[in-house]
């Protein structure tokens, strides 16, 4: 993987390298939905989109869905609220209690510590990047030595994901007998 500007075309060359059985247990992203919607405020820009991971509960007690999102160089998570009748992110910490996380973040996360956290964040830049295409650089990592936690990420989530399905006997929760690659569903949130 190039250490410089590393592109989604490099990530599934590396990791069928490096370590192909986890890495063919990891759901093709086809099965993601992204949203777009802009709010300056917590960094959330159309073009990056935000994945949805899960579900949560707003302010007045109503299930959510719970989005992540590349935020400068850091994955923030929230969820879209109507604050005086207009779209606004809420941002919530991934290690929040009331938070019910999707599969496959659900299972890099059953533990919410530093580690865990790693991992769920370079899942989330995977995801994202399988979005914007196979020829786009991973999205802004810093300071030096970023790239090393991502990939550390990445493969402490495939194998985490790997090794729960063998577990659960599922023997994959890739989805159509596929992993890792394919398309991504998109959306755009309503403004009005």
């Amino acid at each position: 993987m190039d250490e410089v500007k590393p592109r989604f075309a490099d990530i599934q060359p590396w990791a069928e390298q490096v370590f192909p059985a986890a890495f063919h247990h990891l759901p093709n992203h086809t099965h993601c939905i992204i949203t777009h919607h802009r709010d300056r405020s917590v960094g959330a820009t159309p073009s990056h989109g935000q994945l949805v991971v899960g579900t949560t509960l707003d302010l007045t007690g109503c299930h959510v869905e719970l989005l992540a999102w590349c935020n400068a160089f850091a994955i923030s998570t929230g969820y879209l609220a109507r604050v005086d009748g207009r779209p606004q992110m809420r941002c919530l910490s991934a290690g929040d209690s009331g938070i019910r996380f999707h599969a496959p973040f659900s299972t890099v996360l059953r533990s919410r510590d530093e580690r865990s956290l790693a991992c769920f964040e370079a899942l989330v830049r995977y995801y994202l990047l399988a979005h914007r295409g196979k020829n786009r650089t991973l999205l802004p990592i810093h300071p030096a030595g970023a790239l090393e936690v991502f990939k550390t990420g990445f493969q402490g989530a495939c194998e985490r994901v790997a090794a729960c399905a063998t577990e659960e006997g599922k023997g994959s929760l890739a989805r159509d007998g596929e992993s890792g690659g394919g398309g991504i569903s998109t959306r755009k949130l309503e403004e009005g």
